[in-house]
Order: structure tokens, then C-alpha cells, then sequence
């Protein structure tokens, strides 16, 4: 802007020579040159310095932009079902001592409870690629058999069987399959369920 003024005051400076140079006559076409030479320059600084004070004074006036709030980081499904998985051994079995609110039925899908002897209520979650359950005792949630669909036959999702087939007094849970058939397993006391016992307290028996 400073180069502006200067400009604008020589346009002046030339200015006011060659009104001089009219007013005595001396040298009056050089006078009027110079004089339309010093209007251009002066007019031409001062209107570059106006329009540089106007664009300054414009940026200036803008609002400071905030810098943008943090992001808070909210917790996904997957990291709430993480934090409910910490009260569970790697068998899917409820611990006792896990912290408050660690319900083991409240971090997977489990179906309804069946009864197979007055002391033992079950229930089962589906394996992830769909071909059985894996069966809890409803009591404490502990891992204790699996039932593995080995038919050929896709089996109804979710749609379980529980009855006395045999008249013993023990109930016999049941695979139903899509053609209408049910595969049976009975339970076999004293059995427990491990990685070398997958079948665990239930084994298959003919329908």
C-alpha cells in the first residue's frame, strides 16, 4: 500500500508542475501534459490505495473461525458386546465372579428353556455356520453338550424339539429339519462337555 501513496503523491507532485508551467505560460503544452499525466498517476494511487484500505479492512472484519470441536469417540455394538464378553472363559461358560450386570444371557441369542429332568433345564445358540447348537444348562449358563445337524438335511433354524420319545422320564431334545423329520439326542448323565467331548451330556439316538 505504501508504494500506492508514493505513487499517488509523485502523480501530485507532477501535477501541480505542470499547472505551473500553464499558469506562466512559459512552457504551456508541456504544462498540459504533464498536468493530464500527473492527474492519471494521482487518480491512479489513490484509487489503488482506497481499494487496498477497503480489502484489508474486509479481511479483517471476517470472523476467526473456531478450530473444530474433538470428536468424541462413541462405543459401537461390537465394542459394547466386547466389554460384556470379558465376564465369559473362552468355552462361552457364565464366571460367577464376573462384575454387576454380566446376565450371560444378555450377550448372545439363546432360545427358550426346555426341561429334561427335574433338575436340568436347557437351552441352545445356534452355531455360526448353522448346523447345530451349542446347549447350556439354563441354571448357570454353563457350556454342556452340542448338537451337530450330521443329516444332510438343512434343519429349521431355531425350531427345537423336547419330548419324552422313550417313556423313561427323561426328555429328549430334538433337531427339526426342513423335510419334517427330528433328530433326537438324549441325555446321558454324568457326561460333561470339553474340546475332546463336543457331544458332551447329549448323544444322538435313531428317531
Amino acid at each position: 500500500m505504501l508504494g500506492y501513496i508514493i505513487l499517488a503523491v509523485v502523480g501530485i507532485i507532477i501535477l501541480v508542475i505542470g499547472i505551473f508551467l500553464i499558469v506562466r505560460k512559459d512552457n504551456k503544452p508541456v504544462g498540459i501534459i504533464l498536468t493530464v499525466i500527473g492527474i492519471i498517476i494521482s487518480f491512479g494511487g489513490i484509487f489503488l490505495t482506497v481499494c487496498t484500505i477497503i480489502l484489508v479492512d474486509f479481511i479483517h472484519s471476517q470472523p476467526v473461525k473456531e478450530p473444530p470441536a474433538p470428536v468424541q469417540t462413541q462405543l459401537t455394538a461390537a465394542s459394547e458386546t466386547a466389554e460384556l464378553y470379558e465376564t465369559y472363559d473362552i468355552d462361552g461358560n457364565y464366571l460367577s465372579d464376573g462384575e454387576s450386570g454380566s446376565d450371560w444371557r444378555t450377550w448372545r441369542s439363546y432360545s427358550d428353556d426346555y426341561t429334561v429332568t427335574d433338575g436340568l433345564t436347557v437351552c441352545v445358540s445356534l452355531f455360526d455356520d448353522g448346523t447345530g447348537y451349542a446347549v447350556y444348562d439354563s441354571a448357570d449358563g454353563q457350556r454342556i453338550a452340542s448338537l451337530v445337524n450330521d443329516s444332510g438335511t438343512d434343519m429349521e433354524q431355531w425350531k427345537i424339539s423336547a419330548a419324552d420319545t422313550d417313556g423313561d422320564g427323561v426328555n429328549e431334545i430334538g433337531i427339526v429339519l426342513t423335510n419334517g423329520e427330528t433328530l433326537w439326542f438324549g441325555y446321558k448323565a454324568g457326561e460333561t462337555w470339553s474340546e475332546d467331548n463336543t457331544s458332551g451330556c447329549f448323544e444322538r439316538i435313531s428317531s
